[in-house]
């Protein structure tokens, strides 16, 4: 997992999962109806990050104060190491 991006300091690289826009019955979800999904999976982490690492599955605080960048086809935010409250095992 190589991101376009070199976080500085205590920033996080992350790419969120897909989100859903189909139901497990199969009724498709407006745009609206899909929240912006709280896991994602570290691509890349600055120099002061302690506790997360490249390929972590991570949540995040769902009201974070981040940046969300697109370069070409893929979509990653830039978050606070502060903002993940925790890691998937």
């Amino acid at each position: 997992m190589n991101a376009p991006l070199r976080p500085l300091a205590d920033n996080v690289v992350v790419q969120a999962e897909q989100v859903q826009t189909q139901t497990a019955s199969g009724l498709l979800l407006p745009g609206s109806s899909t929240e912006k999904p709280a896991a994602a999976t570290v691509v890349s982490v600055g120099p002061d990050v302690k506790n997360v690492s490249v390929g972590d599955k991570v949540v995040y605080n769902n009201s974070f104060r981040g940046t969300d960048v697109t370069i070409g086809k893929e979509s990653y935010s830039i978050i606070k190491e502060e903002d993940i409250v925790a890691t998937v095992e």
